[in-house]
C-alpha cells in the first residue's frame, strides 16, 4: 500500500513536492493524479477511482483485443478515473513526461496532471481505446438518454467527491467498514485515511499485460 509516507521511486519528486505547498483539496488531488500515473507507467494494471463501483468483472474492461483503454466521462471529456494499461506503455510514459511542464503552465488541476493531461496524450496513440459514457458514466447525460446504456455498463463513477472536506462526515462510517487491514504481524504502514493511496494489479487482466 502506498502513501503520502510510503511513495514508491517517482519521477515527478518535485511536482509532487510542489502540491504540498499547495496543500488542502488540490494538492491531494494532483498528487493522486500523479501517482496513478508513474504506477500505470511502471507496473500497468487497472486503476479505478474508489467511488468507482465495479459492476462487472475486471476482465471485462480489457478484452483480448484492446491493448490499453481510458473511460470517457462525456462524449468529449475522457477522464483518468477509470484506466487499463499494460506495463510501460507508451501513452503512460508520455504522460509521466509531460507532467512537470503541464503542472507549472495550467492553472486548473484537471488540466496540470488529471483528465486534460490524460486527454492531450492518450489521443494520440491509435492502440488506447476510449470507453464511451455509457461503459462507466451511467447518470451523465449521453448515457441517460441512451436506452442501451444498462448493457454497456462496466462500472459506476458515483462522484462522490471523497476528497472534499465537506463531503468527509458522510463517508467515514464507509472508510471505517472497509479499512485495509495488515495481515497479523505484519508491519506494513497504513498511512492516514487523507493519504493517497492506489493499489494496481498487472496481472488482473489479461491485455493489460505487456505484449
Amino acid at each position: 500500500l502506498w502513501t503520502d509516507d510510503n511513495l514508491p521511486p517517482i519521477l515527478n519528486r518535485n511536482a509532487w513536492d510542489a502540491c504540498g505547498n499547495v496543500g488542502g483539496t488540490p494538492g491531494c488531488v494532483m498528487r493522486s493524479d500523479i501517482l496513478r500515473l508513474e504506477i500505470l507507467a511502471r507496473f500497468g494494471g487497472v486503476y479505478l477511482d474508489t467511488d468507482v463501483k465495479p459492476v462487472r468483472p475486471l476482465d471485462e474492461m480489457c478484452p483480448p483485443e484492446v491493448v490499453a483503454w481510458a473511460a470517457c466521462e462525456q462524449l468529449d471529456i475522457v477522464t483518468n478515473a477509470a484506466m487499463g494499461f499494460p506495463p510501460n506503455h507508451p501513452a503512460m510514459w508520455h504522460a509521466v513526461a509531460m507532467v512537470e511542464e503541464s503542472f507549472f503552465e495550467r492553472r486548473y488541476v484537471g488540466d496540470q496532471a488529471g483528465p486534460g493531461l490524460i486527454a492531450r496524450v492518450v489521443t494520440q496513440y491509435d492502440d488506447v481505446a476510449l470507453y464511451p459514457p455509457a461503459y462507466f458514466h451511467p447518470t451523465v447525460g449521453e448515457s441517460k438518454s441512451n436506452p442501451d446504456a444498462k448493457h454497456f455498463l462496466l462500472a459506476a463513477h458515483l462522484f462522490a467527491g471523497t476528497w472534499v472536506e465537506d463531503n468527509r462526515p458522510r463517508h467515514r462510517g464507509l472508510w471505517a467498514a472497509n479499512a485495509w487491514k495488515p495481515p497479523q504481524g505484519s508491519h506494513a504502514d497504513t498511512g492516514r485515511r487523507d493519504n493517497v493511496a492506489v493499489r494496481c494489479r498487472s496481472d488482473v487482466v489479461r491485455s493489460c499485460r505487456a505484449q
